[in-house]
């Protein structure tokens, strides 16, 4: 990956994020793990994947 792209991608993960999962509670060990599904999702399926695998990764590991 490109250093450009992925701070391109990490960009959209973080839009994602925060657009949809604000008030969600998760430990700050977890972050890491969610930028990882979204990339993963962007590598595998590009740009559209990016919010279905967030929103997975963010159901998975939330607190409340």
């Amino acid at each position: 990956m490109r250093k450009a792209t992925a701070k391109h991608i990490d960009r959209l993960i973080e839009q994602t994020f925060y657009a949809n999962h604000t008030n969600v509670q998760i430990d700050i060990m977890d972050i890491g793990k969610i930028f990882a599904a979204g990339r993963a999702a962007f590598e595998s399926a590009g740009q559209t994947a990016i919010a279905p695998a967030v929103a997975e990764a963010v159901s998975r590991l939330r607190k409340n």
